[in-house]
């Protein structure tokens, strides 16, 4: 009975103790729809999005996630196009309003995702279907929610785990039982935005659900995540504009998490920036757009005591836009 409270209180500080349950990306600068499903159907483009973490390089078991997400506007059609030799008008500087769409009240927008956490011996997967629905308010402002729901699934893995005791009869019997919880997963979001700004907030695990590794033992409870994140975008008379931005991430009993970030872009082709998570890392990250696809790689060190046992934390991701 011993060893075996000592099996799942190892379980629960093994996704716990690294601050987070759910593993936060520097990439949310480039895909915001990964932390917040109100972004679904934002513009009028269709968004594919593969991304990869490797955290803290050099650590024995550290954490890994992957992802894959798509996103797009929904029932959106392309505007008609005439010839203008087709429309005869006294002012030729009317072609414009002719051919220009006109933007709707609401709109809706769709999405899916698939991620792949690995942490310890623990194994975090998740599927979800995102819906927003987005609200014209006035001429520049919108107002948008969305919601994604899915199957969340947590396993144990006794691969490549090396005992003290190599025929430990606790751990046999441990690992023949149950060792995969499946349940249901619901986030949401709200979004307002214009376009030069948005300001966001989205909660995650919203149902609390509760794993069970072992039949008669104590559950371990998923906690909601609660985040706040808002961006700024400064154009200038040249072909730089700046993107300042801030994420507030709120989990209970663990401390808060805070983000201040500010990028460049060159001509919406290279952007670079740099993120500081108070009391956690510093990151660099950069990107580029090319024709319809777009590459972005961060970095990240750690500014606390982590420091001394990683060599840092690398992040790719590759996206189509079209």
């Amino acid at each position: 009975m011993i060893k075996r409270i000592i099996i799942l209180l190892f379980l629960a500080m093994g996704y716990s103790s690294y601050s987070q349950q759910v593993m936060l990306l520097n990439q949310y600068q480039v895909d915001p729809f990964s932390i917040n499903p109100a972004f679904a159907g934002q513009t009028n483009q269709v968004y594919v999005n593969l991304n990869y973490r490797k955290q803290w390089a050099g650590f024995t078991n550290a954490p890994a996630v992957y992802y894959l997400n798509a996103h797009s506007l929904l029932g959106e059609k392309p505007p008609k196009s005439y010839e203008p030799m087709s429309i005869r008008i006294a002012d030729p500087s009317k072609y414009e309003s002719l051919y220009k769409r006109k933007s709707k009240k609401i709109r809706q927008g769709i999405g899916a995702n698939i991620q792949n956490e690995n942490f310890g011996q623990i194994r975090r997967f998740s599927t979800g279907i995102s819906y927003a629905l987005h609200m014209q308010i006035g001429k520049k402002y919108n107002l948008s929610g969305g919601i994604t729901a899915g199957l969340l699934t947590y396993n144990f893995s006794s691969d490549n785990l090396t005992l003290i005791e190599a025929n430990d009869q606790t751990f046999q019997d441990f690992v023949g039982q149950n060792l995969s919880n499946s349940f249901l997963n619901i986030n949401a979001g709200l979004l307002f935005y214009a376009d030069n700004f948005y300001i966001g907030y989205s909660a995650n695990q919203i149902y609390k659900n509760q794993i069970w590794f072992v039949s008669n033992s104590s559950a371990i409870e998923l906690k909601t995540h609660h985040i706040l994140h808002a961006q700024y975008h400064i154009l200038s008379n040249g072909p730089y504009s700046f993107k300042p931005g801030f994420l507030m991430r709120y989990t209970a009993d663990v401390p808060l998490s805070f983000d201040l970030s500010t990028s460049v872009d060159y001509n919406n082709k290279y952007w670079g920036g740099i993120i500081y998570r108070f009391n956690s890392a510093i990151a660099l990250f950069g990107g580029m757009n090319y024709r319809n696809m777009r590459f972005a790689y961060s970095f990240d060190l750690n500014t606390n005591a982590l420091i001394n046992y990683n060599s840092g934390s690398h992040e790719i991701l590759m996206g189509l836009v079209f």
